[in-house]
Order: C-alpha cells, then structure tokens, then sequence
C-alpha cells in the first residue's frame, strides 16, 4: 500500500485550483472587512446636504452640492478629486498657478492636459475666488 496514491494527477490539479479559489475568497473577505467606515475629513467638507428640487409633477430629485475647488488654492489631493484630474494634471494646475493666478475658470484651459472637454466636465466644479 505504500505506492499508492490517494490522487490522480487530475484531482491534484482540481484540488489545487479549489483551495486557490478559496484562499482569493478568504482574503477578498478579509480585505473587506478591514474596510474603514471612516469617511475623510475632505469628504465631509466638501459634500453638502441633500437638496429637495422636486417641480411641479415631476418626481423629487435629491441633488447633493459639492463645494467648489478654488484653483488658486486647492492642495494636491482636491485638485485629484476632480473628474479626469490625474497627480500629472495636478502638477500642472499647481505649475501654472505659481508663475500666473487664474483669473476666470477658463484659464484653466491654458494648462497642459486641460482642453474644451475636460473644461466642460469641472466648469461647475471650480471656482478662482474665496466663496
């Protein structure tokens, strides 16, 4: 009985590849539960209350207002939290503002990265003056 494998090389390889998948579960579980509820301190700031906008006959529509990113004083990390405002396209507002001042939010179009499109997404998310 000593030559005797419990195993084929089949089930081996079946085997291997189930307790694999059940370690990616275990750890995808774990990950998940180490999850922090903690929502950061920008998040907190900058999020508003919801607003109640409903119209006559239509149907109520919750609008969350976010405060507005000024440009000439955004750290790093809120100028990230702009749609499509990558750590290279953050340096570049930061570059830009240190030799020039945004003056209108459309200055921001002079930055490298920044074009028609990528302005149309942040119009209403930036601002230049302390509000």
């Amino acid at each position: 009985m000593s030559g005797m494998k419990i195993f084929t090389p089949l089930e081996q390889k079946l085997l291997l590849i189930l307790l694999a998948g059940v370690f990616v579960g275990v750890v995808v579980y774990w990950l998940k539960l180490k999850e922090s509820p903690i929502v950061s301190e920008f998040v907190i700031e900058t999020i508003g209350t919801a607003v109640d906008t409903a119209k006559e006959g239509e149907p109520n529509i919750h609008v969350i207002s976010q405060k507005k990113v000024n440009l000439n004083t955004a750290t790093f990390e809120e100028l990230l939290s702009l749609p499509g405002v990558g750590p290279t396209i953050a340096n570049e507002i930061i570059k830009y503002r240190e030799k020039h001042k945004f003056t209108k939010i459309t200055d921001i179009m002079k930055v490298r990265g920044i074009g028609k499109k990528k302005f149309a997404r942040l119009k209403d998310l930036i601002c230049v003056n302390e509000r």
